[in-house]
């Protein structure tokens, strides 16, 4: 199966350089956690350019968000966005980060995990909350996030959480839905600025967060 993890922050100074060391940061803990993922690159317009590029690094990584926020500027795009890869066993793995400049001080960090990466996480729960877990302590102060098995139908209207569901959710403390949350989670691990969540099963978490009330 493929997954989705994403991680968002709010209230926090506009800080591209920054950000993209948190972001490199997490890389380099993935890296540690799950081997496989070593070798990150910017995608491109085709397949073929995109393993063109030089593996990423650090400084590659921030002058790339410091491009984006310079031609954003001059376009007057909304939010400064970049993209990047891995390949892993059974496809690639796609890594974004988002910087909202209508909404300042908000960010997203955002993975597509790939059908062979996902098997893991079909057959390990303990590392996808490792996994989970890094990037809210990485990326943070966090506050909300989610790993969700992508194949679930979504609900046409908003989610009262305000965010999309996940088999585990995070929510801050300082989230109004934090204790909800709770209330309804199966399983808890409390974090640094808040609780990592599980509800059910990747297969019943849809149906747990439905009783979420309105």
């Amino acid at each position: 199966m493929r997954w989705r993890l994403s991680t968002t922050w709010i209230n926090r100074a506009y800080d591209p350089a920054l950000e993209a060391a948190r972001m490199w940061d997490w890389m380099e803990e993935l890296h540690r956690l799950h081997p496989p993922l070593h070798t990150w690159r910017l995608v491109a317009d085709t397949r073929e350019q995109a393993y063109a590029n030089p593996p990423l690094t650090k400084d590659t990584l921030t002058q790339g968000l410091l491009n984006e926020q310079e031609l954003n500027a001059l376009t007057g795009k909304p939010s400064t966005m970049l993209y990047f890869f891995c390949d892993t066993p059974g496809g690639e793995s796609q890594l974004s980060i988002t910087l909202d400049l209508l909404e300042e001080g908000r960010g997203i960090a955002s993975w597509q995990i790939n059908q062979g990466l996902g098997t893991y996480f079909d057959q390990d729960e303990g590392l996808v909350e490792t996994l989970f877990a890094s990037a809210i302590e990485a990326m943070g102060p966090c506050h909300v996030g989610k790993v969700s098995r992508v194949g679930h139908p979504l609900r046409p209207d908003h989610y009262p959480f305000e965010y999309s569901p996940g088999w585990k959710m995070f929510f801050a403390t300082t989230n109004p839905h934090h204790d909800q949350g709770l209330a309804l989670a199966t399983k808890t691990r409390p974090l640094a600025n808040g609780t990592l969540m599980t509800f059910g099963t990747p297969d019943t978490y849809p149906h747990i967060l439905d009783a979420w009330p309105r």
